[in-house]
């Protein structure tokens, strides 16, 4: 039986099927620089819908999926949203952290600067876990180092200041323990903004 190519549909994802009849739909997690089939398409993810498939329409779907190399898992209707959300944020959002990075940093070549940083912070999450990898200064509460981020970054611009205090309550949430300390810091900084003080 001749198989179709993957044809993109609403929502992100590929329809999964026969030459005329789709047998399923998926998401693969990868860029679209990549083709169907290549050694880094091999590593991404399929996703089957329950329970919009039975079991004998699934059937077919994750086959061809582990044919294409991808590694089928299932996903209610749901969870759909959830994770393009997801994965949009680690993906297309990773890629406007760093632009918003290379702005501050204000060099030529601060993709090269940062790169090999991101390459390393990357490589050892799936091993040691996300707590175990975060460091810098709100990590260990350096509250006059983070002091003086706030105020080199209030006077870039309030994008990259609310984004560094997002990402650190972040950080504080989820991987470490609140600040109060840390807290009123930022705090303080956002009611400058609100009031329009660009001069700390």
């Amino acid at each position: 039986v001749l198989l179709a190519p993957l044809r993109h549909v609403e929502g992100g994802g590929v329809e999964l099927g026969r030459t005329g009849r789709a047998v399923g739909r998926g998401a693969h997690v990868e860029t679209h620089q990549e083709q169907a089939g290549s050694p880094r398409w091999r590593q991404t993810a399929a996703e089957l819908p329950r329970p919009a498939l039975t079991t004998t329409a699934t059937t077919p779907a994750r086959l061809l999926a582990v044919r294409l190399g991808a590694k089928p898992f299932r996903l209610s209707r749901e969870e759909k949203g959830r994770y393009h959300a997801a994965c949009a944020l680690a993906s297309n959002g990773l890629v406007a952290l760093v632009s918003q990075a290379a702005g501050v940093m204000g060099r030529e070549d601060a993709l090269e600067r940062l790169i090999p940083l991101m390459e390393a912070t990357l490589h050892p999450m799936k091993s040691a876990g996300l707590e175990h990898v975060v460091t810098g200064p709100v990590a260990r509460g350096d509250l006059a180092t983070v002091e003086r981020h706030l105020s080199i970054l209030a006077g870039i611009g309030r994008l990259p200041l609310l984004t560094y205090i997002a990402l650190s309550r972040t950080i504080l949430r989820d991987l470490r323990s609140p600040s109060e300390e840390m807290e009123a810091l930022f705090r303080r900084h956002e009611a400058r903004l609100l009031d329009g003080d660009r001069s700390f």
